[in-house]
């Protein structure tokens, strides 16, 4: 390989290494990535799971996380909880490959939105800053395979089950913002 061809592949690299300040689809954009590559992590739907709070005050959807951890664990993947979250949702923290995953199962009753959203789980896997500023393309790319394979795992589980319907999936960045573009799969 040519050094001309060694430069050029180390500036693509650095061009197309995520930067904390940019979302999933700009980065796609500037890697030449389609936007289907785009991993979404939130995912919104309406289920017949029991929407009341708990007789101990504590906050609807015991019954849906628990439900989402077993199926979890059925598939392999290891799942803690779910605990309760400060009186108004749900955490199951879960590790795939190494790569921790923290998941929030909340009731959000928004009915009237242009799709329905009766309830909403996010997954996520923080990176500190200096793992995003200075973190190899390597790590980069084991988080959002694990990321990947737990939504996937998680999608399979909501699809396969008639209790739940008008499911769609966003991207944490756009979420309920104007360029906001849900899809059926994540």
């Amino acid at each position: 390989m040519s050094s001309t061809a060694r430069l050029s592949s180390l500036l693509k690299h650095v061009a197309c290494t995520p930067r904390p300040s940019e979302n999933q689809f700009a980065y796609a954009r500037k890697c030449n990535m389609p936007t289907a590559m785009i991993l979404r992590t939130f995912v919104a739907f309406v289920a017949t799971f029991p929407t009341d709070r708990g007789e101990d005050d504590s906050p609807a959807g015991k019954e849906l996380a628990d439900f989402v951890a077993a199926k979890l664990r059925n598939a392999g993947v290891d799942v803690h909880g779910p605990e309760e979250r400060e009186g108004w949702a749900w955490d199951i923290t879960a590790n795939v490959n190494g790569t921790p995953i923290d998941t929030i199962v909340g009731f959000v009753d928004d009915m009237d939105s242009a799709s329905p959203r009766q309830w909403l789980i996010t997954n996520d896997s923080p990176m500190g800053l200096w793992s995003r500023m200075f973190g190899s393309r390597d790590r980069w790319n084991k988080r959002e395979s694990a990321l990947r394979r737990y939504c996937e795992t998680l999608h399979a589980t909501l699809t396969s089950d008639p209790r739940f319907s008008h499911i769609l999936w966003y991207d944490n960045e756009t979420f309920d913002k104007p360029r906001d573009e849900p899809s059926s799969s994540p």
